[in-house]
């Protein structure tokens, strides 16, 4: 009745390890959250850089001036991120999910190009998506790097070094073929003649906590604390009520369907168990890792729900008259006690019935659930009728429902019924890869190519 003792030590060397994990791991939930906290330039002022601190103030305007001359023409979104900080996070990968939430580029040619440059890290980071990938490939964009951004940004011109990056991107992408003379030499103007005064103060709108950032008495720890407290009870409950049944219903077959009705209580103590990791996980109090015990704990559960109602099936019956064991009859022997209807629904695999005979000739038939995708009969009763077919008598469109038949028969008695239900209407779609009027950008996607470089 209760978890074997390996299981039950892996499950809890599980939970132990996602608590006590170091803290200084950055989750995945951690990076979407402080991606999304970057103020979008599309979404709050339609222009192409995010510059929070004012670290380029001296030439935002003419870098955005460039990029939106440059998207009117050719529909390329290149964005601009300058950014203090952004704690302990990877640049490059905090490019890649930065491009993917904003989703730069139009939709469908993903042709979009994000430069990040984090400056307490002295990183530069050259996102492209997809359809750029062409134009400007890795080793193009290490060019502008490495003649471009880094003599630049180590003289501290950070507007001019943006203007001149943002210049050989449209450069590149316009003149697939350009060599590195072409694409990085001829640059308007040279680093240190116009220095960018330090940014504005500026904190990262979301960061990974250490333990000490714990309070005790936040709606997430509370959350934790119930959550632990009453998965825990659940899974000790769950034990006790089938050891007091089996003391009082002591007959396999009654036992098995007391277990299906509360193994509920397992599942749910588990999930419970999981929600209170995840609270403490969006606390910073545990690492990515402790995610991971959704993944064995689910794999336990199942395995221990399963093998407990394979072991209580095979468990042998009781002749309830003489106290005999009763045995369990064979597929092939097992039909001369079943009605026709029953045959025909294990064939189908729809149920599947064991038939336990004892010595003196008392048998009892117990039936179990098979395959999904047969409903009773309304003539015979037997789970053996399933759809054979549909048909589409009006199609659905964006402004109005449809309507389909659809064809049902009785694998037993030959009964046949047809149905008709209504089709969903079908979505509008008023995307047609242009530009979404400013409000953000156009649906790009990225891979993870482009290239960067320290200072």
């Amino acid at each position: 009745m209760y978890l074997h003792r390996s299981k039950a030590l892996l499950l809890f060397f599980v939970i132990f390890l996602s608590w006590i994990w170091p803290a200084g791991h950055a989750s995945a939930l951690d990076l979407a959250s402080a991606v999304a906290a970057v103020p979008n330039p599309r979404a709050e002022s339609r222009t192409w850089v995010a510059d929070p601190a004012n670290a380029i103030r001296l030439g935002r305007d003419e870098i955005n001036g460039l990029i939106q001359a440059h998207e009117t023409q050719s529909g390329v979104e290149i964005a601009v991120v300058v950014l203090p900080t952004i704690g302990e996070f990877i640049p490059k990968e905090f490019a890649t999910a930065l491009f993917n939430h904003w989703a730069v580029g139009k939709k469908g040619q993903d042709n979009g190009v994000l430069v990040l440059h984090v400056l307490d890290q002295r990183r530069i980071e050259i996102e492209t998506g997809y359809g750029l990938e062409g134009n400007l490939p890795d080793v193009k964009c290490h060019w502008i790097v490495e003649d471009i951004a880094i003599p630049f940004f180590k003289q501290g011109s950070f507007s001019d070094g943006h203007y001149e990056i943002a210049r050989a991107l449209i450069t590149g992408i316009g003149n697939p073929d350009a060599e590195r003379q072409t694409l990085t030499g001829h640059s308007a103007r040279a680093p240190g003649t116009r220095v960018d005064s330090p940014p504005e103060p500026y904190e990262l709108p979301y960061s990974h906590a250490s333990l000490g950032d714990f309070h005790s008495d936040s709606p997430l720890s509370a959350l934790s604390i119930i959550s632990l407290g009453s998965g825990l009870f659940m899974l000790l409950l769950w034990p006790v009520l089938s050891h007091r049944h089996r003391l009082v219903h002591p007959d396999p077959l009654d036992q098995l369907d007391h277990f299906r009705k509360r193994a509920w209580l397992v599942k749910a103590g588990a999930a419970a168990i999981v929600v209170a990791l995840l609270a403490w996980e969006w606390q910073s109090l545990a690492s990515q890792w402790s995610v991971l015990f959704v993944f064995p704990g689910g794999f336990l559960v199942r395995r221990y729900r399963a093998r407990r109602l394979a072991r209580l099936r095979d468990q042998p019956r009781l002749d309830p008259n003489t106290g005999e064991a009763m045995r369990r009859l064979n597929e092939a022997d097992d039909d001369a006690y079943l009605l026709a209807g029953q045959v025909c629904e294990e064939n189908l695999g729809a149920k599947d019935y064991d038939v336990w005979v004892s010595p003196s000739g008392f048998y009892r038939v117990e039936q179990y659930d098979g395959a999904h995708g047969f409903e009773a009969c309304e003539k015979c009763s037997f789970h053996t009728l399933r759809k054979i077919g549909t048909r589409i008598i009006d199609p659905p469109t964006t402004n109005a429902q449809g309507l389909a038949e659809d064809s049902f028969t009785c694998a037993h008695c030959g009964y046949a019924k047809v149905v008709k239900r209504s089709l969903p209407s079908l979505a509008s779609s008023s995307s047609d890869g242009s530009s979404s009027g400013g409000e953000s950008f156009g649906g790009g996607s990225s891979g993870g190519g482009g290239a960067g470089g320290s200072y």
